[in-house]
């Protein structure tokens, strides 16, 4: 097996690049060694967040669900009470919800993880089943009647992948 040897050649020419680098940062007093060691102590963080962080999902669960929003718990309980006895739920989200953003879409939330909603929402909209529809939810918006349409898990996206890795090194 041939191994690859220093020769006189690329010793000196190292040796040189080192002087040169040493000299031309001697006012910032800065060396090369001090290079060697900055770049260690980076090899050795990038090593330690990623074995800090190697238990991190990938892939982060999503429901996909609709909301009619009112403002008191009696109306709630009247709303929940037509969707029981067989009432269309577009157009007693149209005719009731307070969401304007979504009351003529049937009250359609779309897809959404864990941390986009309130947390007394998400709660219970993470613990539905497909099509249960739930009882109502108070948060600071008014009061939820909630149904899960969909379930799926999602890839995280890299950029926000990374920003769980800086959180947990920082959490360490």
């Amino acid at each position: 097996t041939i191994t690859l040897t220093p020769t006189l050649y690329t010793t000196e020419i190292y040796a040189q690049n080192i002087d040169q680098f040493n000299d031309l940062y001697r006012i910032y007093k800065f060396n090369f060694k001090d290079l060697r060691e900055f770049f260690e102590v980076e090899v050795l963080r990038q090593k330690l967040v990623e074995e800090i962080s190697k238990d991190l999902d990938l892939f982060k669960e999503e429901v996909w669900a609709r909301h009619v929003l009112l403002e008191t718990q009696e109306e709630a309980q009247e709303v929940l009470q037509l969707l029981k006895d067989g009432g269309d739920w577009h157009e007693l989200a149209a005719k009731y919800s307070t969401d304007t953003s979504n009351k003529d879409q049937g009250g359609d939330l779309g897809w959404f993880d864990n941390a986009t909603m309130v947390q007394e929402f998400s709660e219970v909209a993470f613990s539905l089943e497909i099509g249960e529809i739930s009882e109502p939810v108070e948060t600071t918006f008014g009061f939820h009647i909630i149904q899960v349409l969909g379930k799926r898990e999602s890839q995280i996206p890299p950029s926000e992948f990374e920003a769980n890795k800086a959180n947990a090194f920082e959490a360490w």
